[in-house]
């Protein structure tokens, strides 16, 4: 492969944002047991196999895809910061606005009513804890956060004893700064993830995801996985977990290159609006209309295609919108 990767269209990257998007999807999930007013065990237990890299390999791929469309083409800090204040925080914003209001009008059916005041309004823009309508699109205030420190990478990128050193730095946050920032616009998150993010920047760099190109390397990496469930140690689960997911990703884009085509160009869009048509079927199909124990499997199956599905076809439709504006706030060119 070309050391040039600023003009190649990497297969696979599409195939891990379908996957990855398919994981979180499948991770909000929520269909409630009455008898115990619990979610089913089974909700969490099928996407617990997933839980330590689905969203560092979401850094991860933003990372690399930052560095192959961006930073190789030496882009101006100025006109990085435009795009990604169009691409990440109007949809956030508008977004925070719409969960803001179905909170509101539908009190009845939502699991935690949102008590609507000036100041809890523009708390929602700030902070995405527990309790936020729009908590769930913490990522997107992250990614923004992380979009910020375009320069540095840019500076890095040029100099080895440099990238090599902020390589470092990101591993030193997250051993010892996890969680010990302000909440305020997912700061806190920022030592946890920053480290994945710049990894995808990293690799990218170096082309080291080229050493993963071999099946075998994908059972090795599988293997490491495993083992590191018995470690027990979260980073190295994570980062075996990446390596592993980038090994099956690039391997699966030599024999299945249409893989999750129907819905891996909207994974934006799906991460921006799976959980208002989720929440349809959770809470009102489910929990209102044909609760049944015996129709469980089939519901969560709905589920799922509900949150993956409707976001495409509400997005096919505003791609048609004549009103750049309005494709711009469902993340949409």
């Amino acid at each position: 492969m070309s050391k040039d990767l600023s003009n190649k269209r990497l297969l696979w990257i599409d195939i891990l944002r379908g996957l990855t998007i398919m994981l979180v999807v499948m991770w909000h999930v929520n269909l409630v047991d009455l008898s115990t007013g619990l979610n089913h065990p089974f909700c969490k237990d099928v996407s617990s196999l997933f839980t330590p890299f689905r969203i560092p390999l979401f850094m991860f791929i933003s990372g690399g895809v930052l560095y192959i469309g961006r930073i190789s083409r030496n882009w101006d800090c100025k006109k990085l910061y435009f795009d990604k204040a169009k691409r990440l925080l109007l949809p956030l914003m508008c977004f925070v606005v719409i969960y803001v209001a179905i909170k509101c009008l539908f009190i009845p059916f939502v699991k935690t009513p949102f008590q609507l005041s000036i100041a809890e309004f523009f708390r929602s823009f700030v902070y995405f804890q527990k309790g936020n309508p729009a908590a769930h699109l913490w990522f997107l205030a992250l990614l923004f956060l992380l979009m910020l420190f375009y320069p540095a990478y840019k500076i890095v990128c040029r100099n080895n004893y440099l990238l090599n050193l902020m390589l470092v730095i990101s591993l030193l946050l997250n051993i010892f700064f996890k969680g010990g920032f302000s909440p305020i616009f997912c700061l806190n998150y920022l030592p946890n993830y920053f480290i994945f993010f710049f990894c995808g920047i990293y690799c990218f760099r170096y082309q080291l995801f080229l050493y993963l190109e071999k099946p075998s390397a994908t059972l090795i990496c599988i293997a490491f996985y495993a083992l590191s469930f018995y470690v027990g140690i979260e980073l190295i689960t994570q980062l075996c977990g990446v390596a592993m997911m980038v090994s099956i990703g690039i391997n699966i884009s030599k024999y299945i290159p249409g893989l999750f085509s129907s819905f891996r160009g909207y994974s934006y869009q799906i991460y921006l609006m799976s959980m208002m048509f989720q929440g349809i079927v959770e809470l009102i199909l489910w929990k209102k209309l044909f609760y049944n124990e015996s129709l469980f499997y089939f519901f969560y199956i709905l589920n799922v295609l509900a949150g993956v599905y409707l976001p495409v076809l509400v997005a096919k439709w505003v791609e048609k919108c004549n009103y750049s504006y309005v494709r711009i706030c469902f993340g949409l060119k």
